[in-house]
């Protein structure tokens, strides 16, 4: 009888770097932490809807970090995943249904998604700091690539939340020339 796995085609699966795979690892306790807010014990409040999308992100995040997914490819790998409800249990089982929304077209990890919504407040704190730092010349070539970083991340929070809208503008811009060009012609 032919196994179906062989062994080099198991040996080439990646797997993440040892110490993602650790019971004090950061992979385990996100996925503590979702499955304790899962299991309400009687009589407590449940979680929020928004508390248990945001322990899901979390821990996929972490997945894929522990993976080290260049930031296109965890995007594109994630929009496979759009409009399929999260496996979780009632009444969370249609609450998470897509990572990235549809006009959002940067790349990035889903960890700095994560930077840019949820943890906000702290990624904004830190980029306030490495500005002082740099003011002050203090600032390490790794901090100043980190700012670097956290200046497109800010960017890219603001397409997040307020995204430009270009179809529209593109067809006004087509209109206005039009009109000009009839006024023009006059």
């Amino acid at each position: 009888m032919e196994r179906h796995n062989h062994i080099e085609t198991l040996l080439q699966i990646p797997l993440p770097h040892f110490e993602h795979l650790q019971p004090n690892g950061e992979l385990h306790r996100r996925a503590a932490e979702l499955q304790a807010m899962l299991v309400v014990p009687d009589f407590t409040q449940p979680p929020t809807e928004q508390a248990v999308i945001e322990a899901v992100l979390r821990l996929d995040a972490a997945v894929l970090a522990a993976y080290e997914l260049p930031a296109s490819v965890q995007h594109q790998m994630l929009k496979i995943f759009d409009g399929w409800s999260r496996p979780l249990p009632p009444p969370y089982d249609h609450a998470f249904t897509g990572y990235f929304p549809n006009h959002f077209e940067e790349e990035i990890t889903l960890a700095e998604l994560v930077a840019i919504t949820i943890d906000w407040d702290r990624t904004s704190t830190r980029k306030t700091g490495l500005i002082e730092k740099k003011i002050q010349g203090l600032a390490s070539q790794a901090e100043l690539a980190e700012l670097q970083r956290l200046k497109f991340l800010t960017e890219a929070r603001g397409e997040f939340f307020a995204p430009l809208p270009l179809q529209q503008l593109a067809k006004l811009h087509g209109e206005l020339e039009s009109e000009s060009r009839g006024k023009a012609n006059l």
